[in-house]
């Protein structure tokens, strides 16, 4: 996470770090935030930024050595704990692991891909899904395309962890000589 040095309030200065920040600035700048009512749809937004600016910062650090590849599992791991059912987090989570393959010093064990990829199909509801797609949706209502859109990101989500799972599982029986069980 990106930190710096900023003056609050009362003139006293703090270390921030630069997606708050940034989630501040959007309060001042975005004239809507200027008429909402509710403080506490003002709290929801906020934490939705903040959890998208955290999930962006995941996705952005470097896995070059072992040491950036630990700092890197704290952060998914507290994020985790964080936002268990939140499907995106699990997706960018997968998505850097399996792509790390190889990278460096810094690889992933097959069954920690096997594992985030569990955690992606986990959070897809296949019966929901069956059920949306097995029906004739031709719906043209903003509704009915943000719904479709929706569908097919979790459908798109759900296909890609099981070829990741699919592909760990054929990584790791070709490489019965590699005892570790870390991609080659």
């Amino acid at each position: 996470m990106t930190w710096c040095l900023a003056t609050n309030v009362s003139g006293k200065q703090v270390d921030v770090s630069l997606d708050i920040m940034f989630v501040s600035m959007l309060h001042l700048c975005n004239p809507q935030f200027l008429n909402r009512k509710s403080a506490n749809e003002l709290r929801k937004y906020d934490i939705v930024q903040v959890r998208n600016a955290k999930i962006k910062v995941l996705s952005s650090l470097s896995l070059e050595t072992k040491e950036e590849l630990e700092d890197w599992e704290r952060l998914a791991d507290s994020l985790k704990v964080n936002y268990p059912n939140y499907l995106q987090l699990m997706v960018e989570i997968l998505n850097k692991m399996y792509g790390s393959q190889g990278i460096g010093e810094a690889k992933f064990s097959v069954a920690k891909v096997i594992k985030a990829a569990d955690n992606v199909i986990r959070l897809v509801d296949t019966g929901d899904l069956a059920r949306y797609f097995s029906m004739k949706n031709e719906s043209e209502d903003a509704n009915a395309a943000k719904v479709r859109k929706e569908m097919e990101k979790k459908r798109d989500s759900l296909a890609d962890a099981l070829y990741k799972k699919r592909s760990c599982f054929d990584s790791a029986g070709r490489g019965s000589n590699n005892p570790t069980g870390m991609f080659i």
